[in-house]
């Protein structure tokens, strides 16, 4: 009710700063909104239901899930994606909340134009790998060391519990998330996968 009055008010009013004021309430109420949202997820991944299946299709999903946040922004988004790839146990829904929650980020990170690559990749010790990678922003150290605060947040955009989801989510399947990045030179996101020894490829 509140955001509904507000834009009433900023549809309406004409004295400037009066229409100022509507706009500062509306952008608070979205962040309130996504804040709400964001603990809505929270509390909806304590538990996963695990089955097996195919990550590329998780990955995929959260692909064409995240477009739209792109906007006007000229960003390009590069999937390479393993042929092939073997199958584990995973609550595809609560993935999927992970994989979006590190793309939203990385598109954000970048201000106007850019590269966002996706990559699934095996590796040798029974683990399959997806790296997320952009040119953005980057962060300072500080920034990195409060990454899965659950109310931190660098952007003012709302609370920071984005990959606070996406960090307890990857632990629920066994897996693990590391985070590298530079200001100016921007961020590679690398989650590792458990593989059951002989598990089928999709």
């Amino acid at each position: 009710s509140i955001g509904g009055i507000a834009r009433r008010l900023s549809d309406t009013e004409t004295h400037p700063e009066h229409k100022r004021y509507a706009e500062v309430i509306l952008n608070a109420v979205k962040r309130m909104e996504r804040m709400m949202q964001r603990i809505d997820e929270y509390k909806g991944i304590i538990s996963s239901r695990l089955e097996l299946g195919n990550l590329n299709t998780v990955v995929e999903a959260a692909i064409e899930d995240v477009r739209p946040i792109i906007g006007d922004k000229k960003i390009e988004i590069k999937a390479s994606l393993l042929s092939g790839v073997p199958l584990f146990k995973m609550d595809r829904t609560n993935l999927k909340i992970a994989i979006f929650n590190v793309l939203q980020n990385a598109v954000e990170a970048i201000e106007k134009e850019g590269v966002v690559k996706v990559e699934t990749l095996p590796a040798s010790d029974n683990t399959l790998i997806l790296i997320v990678s952009d040119n953005g922003a980057g962060m300072e150290a500080d920034a990195m060391k409060k990454l899965f605060n659950p109310f931190y947040t660098s952007k003012m955009t709302g609370a920071g519990l984005g990959l606070t989801i996406t960090h307890r989510i990857i632990q629920a399947h066994r897996g693990t998330i590391d985070v590298e990045s530079e200001p100016g030179k921007g961020t590679v996101v690398t989650m590792k996968f458990y593989i059951a020894p002989g598990s089928s490829a999709a």
